[in-house]
């Protein structure tokens, strides 16, 4: 064995010469205590046998751009079955050497990949279970409707629209919202709220509602449309009340009302209007 066949076994990573028809040439020993296959198993079928289906535009992608600048070389992952039926991720670095034939060194990065994964998915349950958290603890009140089924009924609703409405959860899920409406709703505000339902868009709208109890609250809703590509889904809506705000904003104009109505009865004319233009 001269040197260099002894660098080809004895390296850790799997080693590989590939051959312009798609067959492996030569590899090292490392291809079989990786995938399980015998030398002669790896070499009876074209190299992208082994490759997952998913992987293989990519790969093939890559493969060409290797032979087409035939200089330097090009890295990516795929999926390589293994004789168990499993499959193993291989690290890729391939450079094409003359007439379509190429070298390949290729790591198992399989436990490290799923490492990976474990820990991508757990930092996305942390950050799902964090906004979970986030909506049950909010002030306000957070809906969401199924816009794909008919009427879109609500099918979720937060612990504070139970607070603000007196609705608990199992009362109202599977039906729409309109429910809070009732004779004193602002038609105008309403044929706004159902326009921007129709058309997919955001809208923010005040409303005057009923509590289950039957007490009117004004709510101030905005609703958000949820798109999957261009198929409208759902309708998000955050609701608040807004009643001791309305309250307040109509007790400041009552009392400008009556203060220019004592003005009026006071004054004279042209001082008012001095005091209008000031």
């Amino acid at each position: 064995m001269d040197a260099l066949d002894a660098f080809f076994e004895l390296s850790p990573d799997l080693l590989c010469v590939r051959g312009a028809d798609g067959y492996l040439q030569t590899l090292n020993a490392v291809w079989i205590t990786t995938l399980g296959w015998s030398e002669s198993e790896l070499r009876s079928r074209p190299w992208s046998e082994f490759v997952h289906p998913s992987d293989l535009p990519a790969t093939d992608e890559l493969e060409q751009r290797c032979h087409q600048t035939r200089s330097g070389y090009v890295t990516y992952k795929n999926r390589w079955r293994a004789r168990d039926g499993s499959y193993r991720w291989l690290q890729w670095r391939v450079s094409p050497y003359c007439d379509g034939c190429s070298y390949g060194i290729a790591q198992d990065v399989t436990q490290t990949t799923w490492q990976g994964n474990r820990n991508y998915l757990a930092q996305i349950a942390a950050a799902v279970k964090l906004r979970d958290r986030a909506i049950e603890a909010s002030s306000v009140g957070i809906v969401i409707a199924d816009a794909t089924r008919p009427d879109m009924p609500l099918i979720f609703v937060n612990p504070a629209f139970e607070a603000i409405t007196g609705y608990p959860p199992a009362e109202v899920l599977g039906y729409n919202c309109r429910f809070l409406q009732g004779k004193q709703t602002d038609q105008a505000e309403l044929d706004r709220l159902r326009a921007a339902i129709r058309a997919g868009k955001d809208c923010t709208v005040t409303l005057r509602n009923y509590r289950k109890d039957g007490t009117l609250f004004w709510n101030e809703l905005s609703i958000s449309p949820i798109y999957d590509g261009e198929q409208l889904t759902h309708f998000v809506g955050v609701q608040a009340d807004v009643t001791a705000r309305i309250q307040a904003e109509k007790a400041v104009q009552l009392e400008k009302t009556r203060a220019e109505r004592l003005l009026r009865n006071v004054l004279p004319q042209p001082i008012i209007q001095q005091l209008k233009e000031f």
